[in-house]
């Protein structure tokens, strides 16, 4: 034997070992796995309104629209090639669809009801087969929509339209069902205000996007969860017909929107500088002549603190997925993670949105009158 040859073997063992572990950690950082990407329609028929969660058992959790049924989806897997159940938790046709993670864990779904309302359901187990569920509007709201959120004390809190009053709504739930004890507030009352809300929260306190008369994008900063009062801040002069939040990583509001106008629409962001949005830098994500671009756009943190939106391009028929390479979206990944016959999308199709176990985007849509399930292999979904 070579002298010193054992503890020269082992040296070389624990260096071959250190590298291993340096590859494992960098390709861990990349966006690997080039394969087919994964897209299931597992089963229920889609009226194009749909909202998902990925619960923490890594199995995505679906919200959806039947013909007069709203449906509660458990996935099979992480990709969901087949469904594991599928209740009825209203028989109602929505507007809006929002689902969350309650504090105790199960899911809770908010529906807003063109003109008959608000309502709140409270999943009582996992699947959603045994649900309870509040009426938080019984009222004629017209033309509605909503954000849902849950505070860190489990009781949910709604900003949504009152497309009757043109009045911008606000309700914090008194218990964690929405049962008793919720506590209601107009936030925003001139003109016709509150279109299209997305609610985050700053500091632990809601921040309430919404479009101004069709003109320009405003937000209303809490002042309390309760949100008697609040501060407002102009965002951007246009009409935002489609609106989505986040915090990000620096604990600023950001908010995406479709700018509508008549020949050419646009997918921006609007990114507070600070909790309270002393300034506001606008950056375009996606620009396209034609119109229709940017319906139905969602946000949300990927693993690494950035956002990733998904959206559709009406014009051309596809499904888009940004993930911003900056916490402020000034650069981003633009990649078509779907371009069915344009007449296969419902015009609100990009509709469900969240980070899979993996790290990766998970999408819910309408394609051909069906529930899609598109789970992406990479974090740009490329």
């Amino acid at each position: 034997m070579v002298p010193g040859g054992s503890s020269h073997m082992k040296h070389l063992e624990r260096m071959l070992k250190v590298a291993a572990c340096a590859a494992v950690l960098v390709m861990s950082h990349l966006d690997v796995g080039a394969q087919t990407l994964a897209i299931t329609q597992p089963g229920p028929t889609n009226a194009g309104r749909n909202d998902l969660i990925v619960l923490p058992s890594g199995l995505p959790f679906l919200v959806t629209q039947e013909s007069g049924v709203v449906r509660a989806v458990t996935c099979a897997d992480a990709v969901c090639t087949s469904v594991t159940s599928s209740n009825a938790v209203a028989n109602l046709t929505a507007s809006r669809l929002r689902v969350a993670l309650g504090a105790d864990g199960l899911p809770v779904i908010s529906i807003s009801i063109l003109n008959n309302g608000l309502r709140f359901v409270k999943c009582q187990n996992l699947a959603c087969s045994l649900s309870s569920t509040s009426i938080l509007e019984p009222g004629n709201l017209g033309t509605t929509d909503h954000s849902l959120v849950i505070p860190p004390d489990g009781r949910p809190v709604l900003a949504y339209f009152d497309g009757t009053a043109g009045d911008l709504k606000y309700v914090r739930c008194g218990d964690t069902a929405c049962v008793s004890g919720n506590q209601f507030s107009i936030l925003d009352s001139a003109g016709s205000v509150g279109r299209a809300p997305a609610m985050s929260l700053v500091g632990g306190l809601p921040q309430i996007a919404y479009n101004v008369d069709g003109v320009s994008l405003r937000l209303a900063l809490c002042t309390t969860l309760d949100c008697t009062s609040a501060t407002f801040k102009a965002l951007a002069a246009e009409n935002a017909s489609h609106i989505a939040a986040m915090t990000a990583r620096d604990g600023s509001a950001l908010v995406a929107y479709m700018a509508d106008t008549t020949s050419t629409d646009s997918l921006k962001i609007a990114k507070c500088s600070n909790a309270l949005c002393a300034t506001v830098a606008v950056t375009t994500i996606d620009q396209l002549p034609g119109t229709s671009l940017g319906i139905g756009v969602r946000i949300t943190a990927g693993r690494d603190g950035l956002p990733v939106l998904s959206y559709l391009d009406a014009t051309a028929g596809s499904i888009k997925l940004a993930r911003c390479t900056r916490a402020d979206c000034t650069n981003s990944t633009l990649t078509t993670v779907q371009a069915p016959t344009p007449s296969l999308l419902s015009n609100g199709a990009a509709n469900g949105l969240a980070i899979s176990a993996a790290g990766t985007p998970v999408l819910a849509y309408s394609q051909g009158g069906k529930l899609t399930i598109h789970s992406c292999n990479t974090r740009s979904c490329q």
